[in-house]
């Protein structure tokens, strides 16, 4: 929910994909798109956008290259690094 917070905060429109504790942020071509297939993957996502979400999050920090996973041993210190590391990303992004 945090990833989906900072870049709706940012005006960035993202589509947040999750099975349970695994997720990933792909950058939409416009709000609303669906993500359901791979070819919807394709055809909605920037993908070079997407990309830069990753190098942004290692950049500061969280290590997330094709998506990342929350487990029960991370601590709440370690969940609001990792929110905080995606707000910063998307306000960097928003900027650029």
């Amino acid at each position: 929910e945090g990833a989906r917070k900072a870049f709706a905060t940012a005006g960035i429109p993202v589509k947040v994909l999750n099975t349970g504790s695994m997720h990933e942020v792909h950058v939409l071509k416009e709000a609303g798109l669906p993500i359901i297939t791979v070819k919807d993957s394709l055809e909605n996502t920037l993908a070079e956008r997407s990309k830069e979400v990753q190098i942004r999050l290692i950049n500061n920090g969280v290590y997330n290259l094709h998506g990342g996973c929350m487990t029960t041993a991370h601590s709440d210190a370690d969940v609001q690094f990792i929110i905080a590391a995606y707000q910063k990303v998307a306000q960097e992004m928003a900027a650029s």
